[in-house]
C-alpha cells in the first residue's frame, strides 16, 4: 500500500496550470524554477515532489508544462541559470514557459 500523495488528475492540473499562468500572478514567464509558481503548483494539486541535495523536483509540474507546450498552449524558451545558482548540481538551464493565444 503507497502512503504516498496522490496528484490531481491531468485535466484538473492542466486547468489550474492555464488559470495560474494567465492570472499573471508569476510574471510574463513561468519555470519550474519559479518557487512561489512551483509550491503553489504542489499545493493546489497534490503532486509529489521529488528531493534531492541540490534541489526539489515535480515531475508532474514539468509533465504537465510540457503537455500543455506540446498542445500549443505555451511557447517554450530556454534560460541560463544565474551563475551562483549552478552549484550543487543544479542544472545550468532550463525552459521558461510563456502563454500563447491558444492557451487564454
Amino acid at each position: 500500500m503507497a502512503y504516498g500523495r496522490v496528484a490531481s488528475p491531468l485535466r484538473e492540473r492542466l486547468d489550474w496550470l492555464i488559470v495560474a499562468i494567465n492570472s499573471g500572478a508569476y510574471g510574463g514567464t513561468v519555470s519550474t524554477r519559479s518557487e512561489a509558481f512551483f509550491n503553489d503548483f504542489v499545493a493546489a494539486t497534490g503532486a509529489p515532489i521529488k528531493s534531492t541535495r541540490a534541489s526539489r523536483r515535480c515531475p508532474a509540474l514539468s509533465g504537465d508544462l510540457l503537455e500543455l507546450f506540446h498542445r500549443g498552449h505555451l511557447t517554450g524558451a530556454r534560460q541560463t541559470a544565474p551563475a551562483g545558482s549552478r552549484d550543487n548540481g543544479v542544472p545550468t538551464w532550463f525552459y521558461a514557459y510563456r502563454i500563447t493565444t491558444a492557451g487564454r
